[in-house]
């Protein structure tokens, strides 16, 4: 479920009265009182809409490095809980199989280039962990609240991703309009526009496109009796139906010189 960012300033009027009374009242013994303030969580979740170009080009990375990969997505907030992620750009970075590394100097200097409607529209960091769990590492989670640091008070949201080659996802919407963070759990992906979108498409084919069951195997009378006994017209040999010998219909060579016998083997 979405968690609250920030406490209201209802909430912390409430846990800093709680404090007080507790202090005045002297119910604790070392005189240290535990504020504690409770973040509420809601049941709303979040969608994010890729352009099938945007949502292209972010598979392509994943799946064309055999290095972890990071990218910059240009992103915007349609609706409450509807961001839109219109395109993916590659920042300058060293990488390797477990690390992804920028230069201050360089990623400065590719930012500069972006006009202004561009770089304030760069609200969405996204990297690869190649073919390992998502789970965020503690560089990770660092970086995620250094660049939550610098965001300017205009900053409505950011969207975090961490990808792998499988296509599982971890995903943090910092919402900071609405005053709310959507996890993983809370955020459905979709590509193009709602009515067109990729699920949809798959969803409503796999509703239409039949496929049907393995046809049975039945075997030939070849490949059920050895080719010592001989089936119905091969030739005008005589046909062995009694009682305890081969299956009605196989037949058995007649010997040389003698009486009908069944071939062993």
């Amino acid at each position: 479920m979405a968690k609250q960012i920030q406490p209201t300033e209802a909430a912390v009027d409430a846990a800093l009265a709680k404090a007080r009374t507790q202090l005045l009242e002297g119910k604790s013994s070392d005189r240290k009182i535990k504020l504690e303030v409770t973040l509420p969580v809601t049941k709303k979740r979040a969608r994010i809409q890729f352009t099938p170009v945007a949502y292209a080009k972010m598979i392509a990375l994943i799946q064309g490095f055999t290095t972890e990969v990071a990218w910059h997505g240009i992103a915007s907030k349609l609706d409450d809980g509807l961001f839109h992620i219109s395109d993916i750009l590659v920042y300058p970075q060293t990488v390797t199989g477990a690390s992804v590394r920028t230069e201050e100097q360089e990623y400065g200097k590719w930012l500069m280039d972006f006009d202004d409607d561009t770089f304030n529209a760069l609200r969405m960091q996204g990297h690869s962990h190649v073919n390992m769990r998502v789970s965020p590492s503690g560089t990770d989670t660092t970086d995620q609240n250094i660049i939550l640091n610098q965001m300017g008070s205009g900053c409505k949201f950011y969207i975090f991703m961490i990808w792998n080659k499988k296509l599982e996802r971890n995903i943090w919407i910092y919402d900071l309009e609405a005053n709310l963070l959507y996890d993983t759990d809370d955020v459905d992906i979709s590509i193009g526009q709602e009515d067109t979108d990729i699920e949809t498409f798959l969803a409503g084919a796999k509703e239409v496109v039949k496929i049907p069951a393995p046809a049975k195997v039945v075997k030939s009378a070849a490949a059920q009796y050895p080719p010592d006994y001989g089936f119905p017209g091969q030739d005008d040999e005589p046909w062995y139906t009694g009682v305890g010998g081969p299956p009605t219909g196989v037949r058995v060579k007649q010997p040389k010189g003698g009486a009908r016998k069944r071939e062993s083997g």
